[in-house]
């Protein structure tokens, strides 16, 4: 039995998942509305990486899942840009609470899809939206396709590509990138809402953490929440915006993928 498990907020993950299980006979579940956690043979985890680590929901589903029946395990994240080293805290978390290795691990590239609210405006990158053309679109497609068609093989011939860079110490994670462990992301990302708001309620719908609560227009509650930017980027008039970005200048989720698949992810 090969079981894919996935966290995503636009899309990009999921349509990996659901990919990928096309090539490696799996079936695709998400993360959050995934009653079952005792997990049991060929297992995958796909999500995006988010501020260089894992998304609050992945981490979570990693703690309470029961790994015991896993014979083999792998990981996929999807960025936009900045790979970073998420794989070696996905270690970390599999070794301290279930004494399991991570055996292969694979990154895809897509497309950056985030105005970065939560980081100070030095470090953000304010012209996201130039670079979602059409063009920039065919071409994460074509790569995306690409990267899972490699990741079916090494699925398929059980890769320990993973564990065999640890041994042979070609994959090693700095003292900066263990010090981001510690990093509490604080759970009140602040969402604006301007007047072009039409009232739709796609905002409430794609909230997968159910932060958001709409009368007519909507609000954020003050809770955790996934840093996932569906409702920033499903608004179909740019409505929503954060701290240092109110453009109305694109938003981004994977072609492919739609609201009501991104809602299917909640209970």
């Amino acid at each position: 039995m090969h079981t894919l498990y996935y966290f995503s907020g636009t899309g990009n993950s999921m349509h990996v998942a659901i990919e990928l299980a096309k090539r490696t006979n799996g079936k695709a579940k998400a993360m959050l509305s995934e009653q079952d956690k005792s997990l049991s043979g060929e297992v995958g985890l796909i999500f995006p990486v988010y501020m260089n680590g894992l998304p609050k929901p992945v981490e979570a589903f990693i703690k309470q899942a029961d790994f015991s029946k896993v014979t083999y395990l792998y990981a996929v994240s999807t960025h936009g840009g900045v790979p970073g080293k998420p794989e070696h805290y996905l270690k970390h978390l599999l070794e301290k609470h279930h004494q399991i290795a991570l055996d292969d691990y694979h990154a895809i590239e897509m497309i950056n899809n985030t105005p970065k609210g939560v980081a100070p405006k030095f470090l953000m990158h304010l012209d996201w939206e130039k670079e979602i053309t059409a063009e920039k679109r065919h071409e994460m497609l074509a790569r995306e396709l690409t990267a899972i068609d490699e990741i079916a093989d090494a699925v398929n011939h059980r890769s320990m590509g993973f564990k065999e860079a640890l041994v042979m110490g070609t994959n090693k994670i700095s003292w900066t990138d263990k010090l981001m462990w510690h990093i509490e992301s604080s759970p009140k990302l602040v969402f604006e809402v301007d007047d072009s708001c039409i009232g739709c309620g796609i905002c409430e719908e794609v909230c997968l953490s159910n932060r958001v609560k709409r009368s007519d227009r909507p609000e954020w509650a003050d809770t955790a929440c996934y840093y996932c930017y569906a409702c920033f980027n499903f608004c179909p008039q740019q409505a929503i915006y954060v701290k240092h970005y109110e453009k109305k200048m694109g938003r981004y989720h994977h072609p492919n993928m739609t609201k009501e698949a991104i809602a299917s992810q909640k209970l």
